[in-house]
Order: C-alpha cells, then structure tokens, then sequence
C-alpha cells in the first residue's frame, strides 16, 4: 500500500477524475473510491471482512458514478503531497489521509477516507482557528 501511495505522490501528476463505486448501485454508502491521476490510477476500498483499507493500483471494477462533488471538485487538478495510512487502537489499518496542493495556490485540501461497516466514509479535514 505505502508503495502505491508513494507512486501517486512523486509520479502521479494531478489528480483528473474521481469515481465512487457504492455498496449498492442506486444508494449509499460507499464500498470504494478510484483516483485517477496523469499516470496513474489508484482506488481506494473498504474490505468487509475486517473493516480496513485497501489501495490497490488500476480502475476498480463495478457500478460506479463518477463524481464531481464539492469535496472532490476541489481537488480535480491538485497533485497529491502527502499521504498517510491511519491505525485504530486495535492495530487495524482503517484509514487514509490525502493531502492535495496546488503550486500556484499555498491552500491544501484534505480528504480522510476511513473504513467502517463494509464502506467508506469520507471527510473534508480543516485546520482550527487559532
């Protein structure tokens, strides 16, 4: 996994398209969701048995609908900085953090995607005022 997101980060140029891929055609929640960079493509999943998360490399096959949210029209043409897995108390890697910049622009936008009840759940993470 760490690989993947390292290749997205260094090699992976802007992000071009996002696709969420939900547990049921016509509904929410969300199962999985694809990135797809200038080079390359990663998605995102939630693994049922466990409630983790996995980042695989490719197009994640299914029913999907592509998305231009808010959330992540706003990281349409940001390149992806930085990246982390997160781990709960139990030792289960159930997360990940996205960091997306723009060199032109010095504001990031943040997206945790965190595993939980066969889905993803996504979340626009924002700095406090001081």
């Amino acid at each position: 996994m760490l690989e993947l997101l390292r290749n997205a980060c260094y090699d992976g140029g802007n992000l071009r398209r996002v696709r969420e891929i939900p547990l049921d055609p016509n509904h929410l929640p969300i199962m999985a969701v694809e990135l797809q960079f200038d080079t390359l493509t990663i998605a995102f999943s939630a693994i049922a048995d466990d409630d983790t998360i996995a980042v695989t490399s490719g197009s994640y096959s299914g029913p999907s609908r592509q998305t231009i949210s808010s959330l992540w029209a706003s990281c349409i043409g940001k390149s992806l900085q930085w990246t982390w897995l997160m781990t709960n108390q139990q030792g289960y890697t159930d997360g990940a953090r996205l960091e997306f910049t723009d060199p032109d622009n010095q504001q990031s936008v943040i997206i945790e995607l965190v595993a939980g009840a066969s889905s993803l759940c996504i979340y626009l993470a924002r700095p406090t005022e001081a």
